[in-house]
């Protein structure tokens, strides 16, 4: 039974774990969104070539 409740533990603090980084990447996509339209990081992005996208995380 203990190595049962071990295990569900385990499971619930893995996809706690989950949820959190989900939502940091969240969280860090949007943020980058508002920043590459600052005219002045727009301009350096242009000037430079960076590309600020995160693959796979849309635009907000």
């Amino acid at each position: 039974l203990a190595t049962s409740e071990f295990r569900n533990e385990l499971k619930d603090d893995y996809l706690k774990q989950q949820q959190r980084i989900k939502e940091r990447v969240d969280q860090i996509s949007c943020l980058m969104s508002v920043l590459k339209e600052d005219p002045y990081i727009k301009k350096a992005i242009e000037q430079n070539g960076y590309d600020v996208d995160i693959p796979g995380i849309p635009d907000f």
